[in-house]
């Protein structure tokens, strides 16, 4: 009978490990329960938090304002031209503006307005803005 020592070695070896076969694994903590993972998802809010009101305040908002007011209109009433002379005149108008929307209007002419009639140029005007609450 010839004795081998590799045959006690692995019976010895695999008696060794049988007790730990019965040891359940400890559970990994969900995901959102770790703290890698709110290190990377809070930051990213964040980020896509500031996008998303910048692109609001400076980009969305702007444009429905701008659509709003391009429905916007100016009506005149009475236009009424006194003191006339052969330089100058006083021009008097009486209008209201219309569909504004929530928005407060102001209306401005940076440019001098040239003032006709039947094609006829009658001369130009520097004319100051007016503004509507809404």
């Amino acid at each position: 009978m010839a004795f081998d020592i590799r045959d006690e070695d692995e019976d010895h070896h695999r008696d060794e490990f049988d007790e730990y076969e019965d040891v359940k694994q400890a559970e990994r903590p969900k995901f959102y329960r770790r703290r890698k993972f709110w290190m990377f998802c809070i930051p990213n809010a964040i980020i896509t938090l500031i996008v998303a009101v910048l692109l609001a305040l400076y980009v969305i908002m702007p444009k429905i304002a701008q659509g709003l007011m391009n429905k916007a209109t100016i009506n005149f009433d009475a236009i009424n031209i006194s003191n006339p002379s052969a330089t100058s005149m006083d021009i008097t108008m009486e209008g209201n503006m219309r569909n504004t929307g929530p928005f407060s209007a102001e209306i401005s002419f940076p440019e001098t307005v040239v003032v006709s009639w039947n094609g006829i140029e009658l001369g130009t005007t520097d004319i100051p803005g007016t503004s509507k609450a809404s």
